[in-house]
């Protein structure tokens, strides 16, 4: 029984690219969070690799509304 569950999620499109967004917005996570780690950080240095790491959230996000507000000729 639970394998059929199993193959339908598999083809629903929508979990798949809910999926993908969670295994890159975890490497990008795991980037972070190496820079933030060791020793000789100055706390200056981590608050700007967090910051940057916002933006970069923020860009991506309002790339996607633009993209949604395209219409499909422009995409």
């Amino acid at each position: 029984m639970d394998h059929d569950k199993d193959s339908t999620v598999l083809r629903d499109e929508k979990w798949k690219c809910e999926l993908a967004f969670l295994s890159d917005i975890t490497a990008h996570l795991n980037a972070l969070n190496l820079q933030l780690q060791g020793r000789d950080r100055v706390t200056a240095d981590m608050y700007d690799a967090v910051k940057a790491f916002q933006l970069k959230l923020l860009y991506g996000r309002q790339m996607h509304l633009v993209q949604l507000a395209l219409p499909p000729a422009a995409k």
